[in-house]
């Protein structure tokens, strides 16, 4: 009967470590920063010519990361306050956050660093939106007011359904930094098949019981 199913369907949930494999998601494309130069450790290869030139420290701080964040009707709460703290969690390993909250449109956009990350992630926990879905006006954004600048970012992750028109921006060929910014897709389901692999071949799954 239905205390059966659901019992079986109790010992058949796998659960999966999503937190885990986007920190390591996030550390495989932190660079260091340009400006991270130690005299601790100078550059080999111009020591045969008596140069002496600082090499590049031990810190790994990236300068920014940019989240967009699917506010609109078909994304829970809870796969927001899920993302929140990834947010919080992402400053150990950049200088600077970009949030950008959008539905059909751009609703707000959220700049967190270290010197303002409580007052910037409590502006990003009161979530605008909840209307329909387009990445639009956010590929347009990330290219005028980022890529155009020539900004350092280390990896763009994008909190979506997939219900939009992702795909049809990133083929359109209007926006560069498509190819320059590493971008992983999380998911708040379990239809991975649905990102094709030249934007992410490994999007992640928020959901810890599929």
């Amino acid at each position: 009967g239905g205390n059966l199913l659901q019992y079986i369907q109790e010992l058949t949930k796998v659960v999966i470590p999503w937190e885990e494999l986007l920190d390591i998601a996030i550390k495989n494309h932190v660079i260091p920063s340009i400006d991270n130069r130690s005299w601790k450790n100078p550059m080999k290869r111009f020591r045969s010519h008596g140069l002496t030139i600082p090499g590049m420290g031990t810190s790994t701080t990236a300068s920014k990361m940019v989240v967009v964040i699917d506010t609109s009707g078909s994304v829970g709460d809870k796969d927001l306050a899920k993302f929140l703290s990834i947010c919080k969690d992402s400053l150990m390993h950049f200088d600077e956050i970009v949030a950008i909250q959008h539905d059909s449109s751009i609703n707000k956009i959220t700049i967190v660093n270290k010197e303002n990350m409580e007052t910037g992630l409590d502006d990003i926990a009161h979530f605008a939106g909840r209307g329909g879905t387009s990445h639009t006006d956010v590929f347009k954004y990330i290219e005028d007011n980022i890529w155009y600048e020539d900004d350092d970012v280390g990896l763009v992750i994008m909190l979506t359904d997939f219900e939009s028109d992702v795909v049809e921006n990133w083929s359109s060929g209007k926006f560069n930094w498509v190819n320059d910014y590493p971008v992983k897709i999380v998911l708040n389901h379990s239809r991975v098949n649905t990102v094709p692999e030249f934007i992410d071949p490994m999007p992640i799954v928020i959901r810890e019981v599929i």
